[in-house]
Order: C-alpha cells, then structure tokens, then sequence
C-alpha cells in the first residue's frame, strides 16, 4: 500500500486541528468497520495508518497490518485466534493499552479505542503519550500498566482542550471508562 504515515503526513502538509481531525475520523470509521465484522486490530499505530490522496487531492488513510488482528466473535474462542505464547505481548508498546501490555486475552475493541486515542494524541499534540521513554520494554509494559501517562500538553497552539480530554478517555486505564466505540 502506498502512503506514509499518519504523523509524518500531517506534519509534512501542516494540517491544523480541523484538517487533522477530519482524517483522524476517516481512521475511526475503518477500525468501526473492522470491528463490526469482529475484527480487532491490536496493533493500530501512526505506522500502519498509511495516508494517500485521491484524484481530488483529499487525504485518504488506509488502516494496514492486520498481522495479528484477533476474531471478536462468539464462535471463535479468544485463545484460538491467537499465534503466539499465551500471555506473550504483541503489538507496539507504545499505543497499546494496559490489558493488552498484561498479556491478557481478555481485552476487547476497547484496546483499539485505546491506541485510537494514543494516535489521536500523537497528531493533535505533537508527540507519544510515551515521549522520551527509554526503550525498555519491561519497563515500559509497567509504565503501560501503571497508567502514568503524561497530561496531554499541546505542541499545537490550536489544538483545544477539548481533544485533550477526548484523549484521556480513550487512554482510560479501565475499558469500561473508555469511548464504546
């Protein structure tokens, strides 16, 4: 699929809020669809939102890497989608929510909504919720866990409180205090 990055392609157009949020929603209705045919990503980062244009020049992103994408069905127990250890981490640490850092099966299309949130926060305040880490994975697991996000600061002066709080939500800790969908 051809396209760059969520992050890098608001950044290179200079997107403002506006801008940004109109594409934000377009990625929020793929991940809707996805999990309205029982598909859950786990792995939603900048780096698989790719953003093309279309004849017309609007941007167009393209959700990418269903590599590790679990079945949200009845019929399908949890355990059985998976292909790795059970209780081995999978995904992209960084915009992955605290059920899923734990190793657990038992997260649901609320840790999507989490790194939808994460996301959001990247392209609207300019940074990882996780900015400056280290890189220590463990370490960043329990950071994940731990629930010790930074306030959302915004680097873009446009960039409203009100998204700010539209992120802290998402990024809940408990999915039950997260967007339903």
């Amino acid at each position: 699929v051809k396209g760059e990055s969520i992050t890098r392609y608001c950044d290179r157009e200079k997107l403002n809020t506006t801008q940004r949020l109109e594409l934000f929603i377009k990625v929020c209705k793929a991940i809707q669809h996805a999990h309205q045919k029982g598909v859950i990503h786990r792995d939603i980062k900048p780096g698989n939102i790719l953003v093309t244009t279309t004849d017309r020049d609007e941007p167009q992103p393209k959700v990418i890497d269903f590599g590790i994408a679990k079945a949200a069905t009845n019929e399908i127990h949890p355990a059985e989608t998976l292909r790795t250890e059970l209780g081995q981490v999978i995904g992209t640490p960084v915009y992955m929510s605290p059920e899923q850092a734990s190793g657990s099966i038992a997260f649901h299309a609320s840790s999507d909504i989490y790194s939808l949130g994460a996301i959001l926060y990247c392209i609207c305040c300019g940074q990882s919720p996780a900015e400056g880490f280290d890189g220590d994975i463990q370490g960043l697991k329990a950071f994940i866990i731990q629930q010790k996000w930074p306030h959302p600061r915004s680097v873009q002066p446009q960039c409203p409180q009100a998204i700010e709080a539209i992120c802290l939500k998402a990024m809940s800790e408990k999915p039950r205090n997260r967007y339903a969908s």
